[in-house]
């Protein structure tokens, strides 16, 4: 059954506990998904996903991050996504996007969460710029927004440690009147 906001492929509906927790406790533990993250790299038990759950019913009373499961449309649950930092007076959020299924890497689901997440913001919350932060090498996410018409606007190098080594984050932007 097809609800909450609807694109091409997948759909963005509100992170149930009970449907998204096993699978948030794997990706959070897998190194594949989180060396592109600012996820920390240690273990995370079952009760630190409690807690971060616990964390995102809280989200629901705070205006400021809005976040997302992201199913395809059979309800088949591939990531997370979010918009956060939101700034309504001065019309500005970050967004962030994890497939966090490494099956589905490489299909175009990146590009269509970006996609979703530009028209979310621009449409229903009215927002004027979106930010983004990739961590490095994430040529694949940097491609993604690239293609949707973000801007690189600088970086910080040696920021994040990551797989015994520094990286850097790259910080991209888009204006509404140039998406």
């Amino acid at each position: 059954m097809e609800y909450g906001w609807l694109g091409t492929r997948l759909q963005f509906v509100p992170v149930e506990r009970e449907k998204h927790f096993e699978l948030q406790y794997r990706w959070f533990n897998n190194p594949a998904v989180t060396q592109w993250t600012d996820i920390e790299e240690f273990p995370l038990s079952p009760k630190g996903v409690d807690t971060y759950l616990n964390n995102i019913e809280l989200y629901h009373e705070n205006p400021s991050t809005i976040l997302f499961a992201v199913e395809k449309l059979d309800g088949t649950f591939i990531g997370l996504c979010d918009i956060r930092d939101i700034h309504y007076r001065n019309q500005y959020g970050e967004i962030g996007y994890i497939i966090g299924d490494t099956n589905q890497w490489g299909q175009g689901y990146g590009k269509e969460i970006v996609g979703m997440l530009i028209k979310y913001a621009f449409d229903m919350l009215n927002l004027r710029t979106l930010t983004a932060k990739v961590l490095s090498p994430n040529l694949a996410s940097m491609k993604i927004l690239e293609k949707h018409g973000f801007s690189k606007c600088g970086h910080i190098p040696s920021y994040i440690w990551r797989r015994g080594e520094y990286r850097d984050v790259f910080y991209y932007y888009l204006q509404k009147n140039k998406a």
